[in-house]
């Protein structure tokens, strides 16, 4: 395992080798080092490749009438921490108030749609719908437009 670092070069006691994101711990073995490890594990990047994406979409309306370009925020979002935004993506409804997200990863996200909204406000996240969607499922919702 590795962490862009080299191990020391010199012969001796277990050595350390530092950086920002990680240190790394060697033992010597002779005039070498036999093993450089972590000490810490590392951060990962996990990645999901689907050949079965998911979908959501749905109508923005106001008063029971579709809202023709209204914009939709989607973001995903850490279900164990909700304030954590993870991603986020813009969308418009279409001249009878439709949108659709598509190709998106299993996972927790929030929808809000209005003209004048704060996305970073604690008030906007509260209003938004919550949905946790699986994969290859689709998911279609009624949303209403948010009035400041």
């Amino acid at each position: 395992m590795s962490c862009g670092l080299r191990g020391p070069s010199i012969s001796g006691s277990p050595a350390t080798t530092r950086s920002p994101s990680c240190t790394l711990i060697c033992t010597p073995r002779g005039r070498e080092y036999s093993r450089c490890e972590p000490s810490s594990p590392a951060p990962r990047l996990r990645v999901t490749l689907s050949d079965k994406p998911a979908t959501i979409s749905g109508t923005v309306t106001s008063g029971g009438k579709p809202v023709i370009g209204a914009p939709v925020y989607l973001e995903l979002f850490n279900s164990d921490a909700p304030e954590l935004r993870l991603q986020s993506w813009t969308g418009r409804a279409d001249p009878k108030g439709n949108f659709a997200f598509r190709s998106l990863a299993p996972g927790s996200y929030r929808l809000t749609t209005g003209f004048d909204i704060d996305e970073d406000d604690p008030a906007t996240r509260q209003r938004a719908v919550a949905v946790a969607i699986r994969e290859g499922e689709t998911i279609a919702l009624a949303l209403d437009l948010l009035l400041q």
